[in-house]
């Protein structure tokens, strides 16, 4: 579920899913090197087969998911994925990588015979993290179970139908598996925000104006302020009467108090929004004479959204050639965010066209 591909070019990092929310709360620390296995693979076929795969890659460590399919779809007992995932954890640290792995989150009551064998497998899960080292575990049944339901089921808000984690539900689990893992993840430089563009270094940013500089930027229709130059704010959707203003902001480094780099801010001035309403920050001028055919390019943006209201998608992509990569799309239906929300954005990188100008 962390990305999928609708066509062989293009490429969406789902925010519907554990893993991209902690790596962008985390800083985009994690450069994935592979995503192995299938949406119904159980702990037989993942202990036989994919874990030799991901292995295989060029990784330190080893997210693992496992046991909703074999206790709901195949009916498979808690001891027997128990078997199989202890096999998986012992070939993740033989091979000298890290394991991450959590309890089976919470779901919608089947039976209670189900529930109890989601519940002996998180018992063992639990258990087994104590005797397993180097290895990363968090408790996902422990945030996403209803505490006040008899019978376990997940926090209505945080699943689509039950079952599938929405936005909220993974923003929710990856805060936790944050704040539990924090102390064993590497720190890692992001992007650079001063305006070191490609005149400057080179195609390491092909960004004409990274750093966010002057004030003749483009404001599109019903958008009004100041947009750093090179840039344009517009709405790329408006079926209701929203007026957009924008702003050129310093921001704030929190680890020293010193301005750190320039912000755009966009708010709702006025007006009303209506479903599915969007406003976008847009550089598409310039950026064509520093592409190459075969070049791969990613698009990375700090995000702070203050003011959630209203609000269930954030996100950032890049569009080239027509091939577009997309960090924040969304395969269920998007609640909107209950509190505000600070993340660094990345999408999956993408190969600009040999043929055709970029």
């Amino acid at each position: 579920g962390y990305k999928s591909r609708p066509t062989a070019n293009t490429s969406n990092i789902n925010q519907d899913n554990v893993f991209t929310w902690f790596n962008g709360l985390a800083g985009n620390v994690f450069d994935v090197t592979g995503v192995f296995g299938s949406p119904t693979a159980t702990a037989t076929e993942v202990n036989t087969t994919y874990i030799t795969m991901a292995l295989a890659s060029d990784c330190d460590y080893v997210d693992i998911s496992v046991g909703a399919e074999d206790l709901y779809v195949v009916g498979s007992s808690a001891a027997a994925v128990l078997v199989n995932f202890e096999s998986i954890v012992d070939k993740v640290i033989g091979s000298g990588k890290i394991p991450v792995w959590s309890t089976v989150p919470a779901r919608a009551f089947v039976t209670e015979s189900k529930l109890a064998e989601h519940l002996k497998l998180n018992h063992g899960l639990r258990e087994l993290a104590k005797n397993k080292t180097p290895s990363m575990f968090w408790d996902a049944f422990a945030v996403s179970v209803d505490y006040k339901d008899a019978q376990c089921a997940a926090f209505t808000e945080f699943t689509s139908d039950g079952t599938l984690l929405n936005n909220i539900g993974a923003y929710y689990l990856a805060k936790s598996k944050l704040n539990t893992l924090h102390n064993y993840i590497p720190a890692v430089a992001g992007a650079s925000v001063a305006t070191e563009n490609y005149a400057r270094v080179g195609n390491n940013n092909v960004l004409v104006n990274p750093g966010f500089t002057g004030t003749t930027g483009t404001l599109g229709a019903n958008v009004v302020g100041t947009v750093p130059t090179g840039w344009k704010v517009q709405w790329a959707t408006r079926t209701g009467t929203g007026i957009a203003r924008c702003s050129i902001v310093d921001v704030v480094d929190p680890s020293t108090g010193l301005y750190s780099a320039t912000g755009v801010n966009l708010t709702l001035d006025s007006g009303v929004t209506s479903d599915g309403d969007s406003v976008q920050l847009v550089q598409d001028t310039g950026i064509n004479t520093n592409l190459v055919g075969g070049m791969y390019v990613s698009a990375e943006a700090s995000i702070a959204a203050y003011s959630t209201v209203g609000v269930n998608t954030l996100s950032v992509s890049t569009i080239v050639n027509g091939y577009s990569a997309t960090w924040g799309s969304s395969v269920g239906s998007a609640e909107a965010y209950s509190e505000s929300v600070q993340a660094r954005a990345k999408t999956l990188s993408t190969q600009v066209s040999g043929s055709g100008a970029p």
